[in-house]
């Protein structure tokens, strides 16, 4: 074997108790510092994650500078009996085992690890290969978005962000995403632009103006190349969750910042995950959307943050838990595995009974579960409901916190003790239909229509939607094809006349808007239009599987100049 693949082969091998160790020093340092702030905790897991990439490099520089001119081969005793050791040409010893015989039979194994490595780092590999197709799919598919979009992009990365910033509409993410690192694109669904406020779409385009302003694209290949590299060490992958998850929290902290209000900001997250679940099914690449919003809503306003010190302290730790030997690794390790056995005996069993707002039972609901408080959240998973309505699990004590991927269905947290059998029934309750929506007085159309081809693909998920399972009401047309007319009188009155209109009612199962007033006005012309426009308009009604019901409308419009967007 020559001597670069005995030094790779020797990194391969010393990685494994190295980055372990890096992770356990690690997951001690982050539950330790779980009340930082999400800069703190993101600049630990990328130190973390540093060290992990750099210690198997220098273990393999170290051992190709000394093993230039050496060979790896079995050393037996002298008295024949079965110790076998793996031995490197300066003597130094890489493993032992006692209880295998032929020491041929330990070189070929030896052999293997170099080829192996490579093997799976090809097919590591593929999915960088894939991301960058993907990245150029999104850019030629998608569509520039309006110029009053690109505006508030401009004004948030003003001063923050030199580089050019572009923003494309494009059915092929179901949710707001940022791709490129010298030429950035922050890529929006189609949806977006109808279903949220003007406010709550500059917070979350000033979450992707963060992760352009943090270089967060660079550094997520960079993770994905250390990934492939160490593509066979689990401790890697945590600490690369840990990165992403955090990263996202740091630019969730920015938009609060930017906005100056953390439960708008929430409430845009919200408005997000409703329409990420009508299109498809919400990605999850850090932490869940609910997740995100407890923890707006609930951490403080102010969050210490890491100095030079802090560093310096974490990466002190890191290479004093580096040094430990072999052995402490195995025991923590035993430790884990007997603390999981003695958990297995203590589980508890839940039964969920859903039903529906006719209190009929639901079968076929999809729920998701998370574990405790955002900070101490340790386990995820779903599943559906079965034919009865009924949904059973076993679980380890903790407080869980049940939603559904669907519209009506209540957030239902229960606490579990340790062997507890709980059944809990769980009712659906209708829920307001609600919409906010920019309005241009002096443009041709008052909104104005996404593609055709993306306005296709969002009906045909639409109807898939609407028949397998409970959603709300839309217009008639869909949200993607939906205007609000103007009056010539109210384009007459001038731009003294512009603002919001907050309009309450109900949706029938007929699809007629009833009831309307406007609960709110910025002006007596605008309230008027808004009325006038709304109950002109025809809408397919909410529904509870195929039979129509009644629900409350609520629906802001703001009015503005085409030069003022």
């Amino acid at each position: 074997m020559s001597a670069l693949s005995d030094a790779a082969a020797a990194a391969i091998l010393q990685s494994i108790w190295q980055d372990a160790a890096i992770g356990f020093a690690l997951w001690a340092t982050l539950r330790a510092a779980r009340r930082a702030s999400a800069a703190v905790r993101y600049a630990i897991a990328c130190a973390g994650l540093a060290a992990m990439v750099l210690l198997p490099l220098a273990t393999f520089a170290d051992a190709l500078s000394s093993t230039s001119h050496s060979s790896v081969h079995t050393a037996l005793p002298v008295d024949q009996r079965t110790d076998v050791a793996l031995v490197m040409a300066d003597g130094s010893r890489i493993w032992t085992n006692r209880s295998i015989p032929p020491a041929g039979m330990l070189a070929s194994l030896y052999g293997w690890i170099v080829p192996l490595w490579l093997a799976g780092a090809v097919l590591a590999s593929i999915r960088l290969v894939w991301a960058t197709r993907h990245v150029r799919a999104v850019r030629r598919i998608g569509v520039t978005a309006p110029a009053g979009i690109a505006m508030v992009v401009e004004r948030l990365a003003a001063g923050r962000v030199t580089r050019r910033i572009s923003v494309i509409v494009t059915a092929l993410t179901e949710s707001p995403a940022t791709v490129g690192w010298l030429k950035p694109v922050i890529l929006l669904p189609p949806a977006l632009l109808t279903g949220l406020s003007p406010s709550q779409i500059e917070a979350i385009l000033a979450h992707e103006v963060a992760h352009i302003r943090r270089h967060d694209y660079l550094v997520n290949l960079l993770q994905m190349a250390a990934e492939t590299l160490l593509f066979y060490h689990p401790a890697v992958w945590w600490v690369s969750r840990q990165i992403r998850a955090e990263r996202e929290l740091c630019c969730d902290d920015f938009a609060v910042r930017m906005s100056g209000n953390a439960e708008d900001y929430a409430q845009a997250l919200a408005a997000v995950a409703r329409h990420a679940v009508t299109v498809a099914a919400i990605g999850a690449a850090g932490p869940s959307l609910p997740q995100r919003v407890r923890r707006l809503l609930t951490a403080p306003a102010d969050a210490p943050r890491i100095g030079a010190g802090g560093l310096a302290a974490t990466l002190a730790v890191f290479a004093i838990v580096v040094g430990t030997t072999a052995w402490v690794q195995a025991n923590v390790q035993a430790d884990s595995q007997t603390r999981s056995t003695a958990r297995r005996g203590d589980l508890a069993t839940l039964s969920l009974t859903v039903f529906d707002p006719f209190g009929q039972r639901a079968a076929g609901i999809p729920l998701v579960f998370e574990q405790g408080a955002f900070q101490d959240g340790t386990l995820f998973g779903h599943g559906f409901t079965d034919s009865t309505g009924r949904y059973t699990l076993s679980l380890p004590a903790g407080t869980y916190l049940f939603s559904a991927l669907i519209d009506f269905f209540p957030s239902t947290e229960i606490t579990l003790k340790p062997r507890e059998r709980i059944e809990r029934d769980v009712r659906m309750q209708l829920e307001p239909m609600t919409g906010a929506f920019t309005v241009c007085i002096d443009c041709a159309t008052g909104i104005a229509p996404v593609p055709e081809t993306v306005a296709e693909d969002l009906q045909r998920d639409r109807e898939s939607y609407a028949a397998a399972l409970t959603r709300t009401a839309e217009p008639e047309d869909g949200w993607e094809r939906y205007r609000v007319d103007v009056p010539a009188s109210l384009r007459q009155l001038g731009r003294s006349v512009a603002g919001n209109v907050t309009v309450a009612g109900r949706v029938g199962v007929d699809g007629r808007l009833t009831n309307l007033r406007a609960v709110s006005s910025a002006h007596p012309a605008l309230s008027e239009a808004a009325l006038g426009a709304l109950a002109a308009q025809r809408w397919v009604p909410a529904r509870v599987r195929s039979t129509p019901v009644e629900v409350d409308a609520l629906i802001e419009l703001q009015y503005v100049w085409e030069g003022d967007q």
